[in-house]
């Protein structure tokens, strides 16, 4: 069961101050799947402590299926909803601007697996 709560403020500060190292280490929620650092991805809900994030999907929502070895046929497809449905009316000026606008698109959902600094750090 889950029910949204508001803690009182004086408990959240001493976790804050003073977390009990019992307790999972947990550095985000996520709403989406994403990859983890050794490149598993991420899609059930709950915590996943490698990952070391929750993850949570918002109540109706019902995942697609991700295939573990997508077809040629799949990844058309998602090359085509990026590149023809998404970006197809923005002016890149080069195929390197839009090569940069799909890495970032992408980048939330794999930066876990960069070992250092990116745009978004």
């Amino acid at each position: 069961m889950e029910a949204p709560v508001h803690p009182p403020k004086n408990v959240v500060a001493v976790m804050v101050e003073l977390p009990d190292p019992t307790l999972p280490h947990l550095d985000s929620v996520v709403f989406t799947p994403v990859f983890s650092l050794d490149g598993t991805l991420v899609a059930a809900p709950g915590y996943h402590r490698e990952a070391r994030l929750w993850m949570h999907y918002p109540e109706g929502f019902a995942p697609v299926e991700i295939p573990a070895k997508p077809t040629a046929r799949q990844i058309d497809s998602a090359r085509s909803l990026l590149l023809d449905d998404l970006l197809v009316d923005f002016p890149f000026a080069a195929d390197s601007d839009r090569a940069h606008a799909v890495a970032a698109l992408l980048l939330p959902f794999v930066r876990r697996m960069i070992d250092g600094p990116s745009p978004s750090t």
